[in-house]
């Protein structure tokens, strides 16, 4: 399994979220991995529930993402809200987890 961490910094913004996004997708499709860990736990955000749907939706207009399994590393008091986002992806038919740290 592949492991990206994101570096510490805080997401305010729609636009900088749809850069590492971007920077997800292209590792995923370099490495051609079926499982990926993707390290959140020193990322901060303070984004609207809005532009996080979006985001969200963002995410799910990669039909390649079906074909992997994706952990998100979060830390422990963000589990809560992450959850609920997960959960509109794994309707989606993406296969996303969480681990708390």
């Amino acid at each position: 399994m592949h492991k990206i961490q994101i570096e510490p910094q805080l997401i305010n913004t729609a636009e900088q979220a749809k850069e590492i996004t971007s920077h997800i997708l292209a590792e995923i499709r370099k490495r051609e991995t079926k499982e990926i860990a993707i390290d959140f736990s020193n990322v901060r955000t303070d984004m609207k529930n809005a532009d996080i749907f979006n985001l969200v939706l963002e995410c799910i207009k990669h039909p390649e993402l079906r074909s992997v399994v994706v952990y998100l590393i979060i830390s422990s008091e963000k589990t809560k809200s992450a959850m609920f986002w997960i959960s509109i992806c794994q309707r989606e038919g993406y296969n996303f987890n969480i681990i708390a740290k």
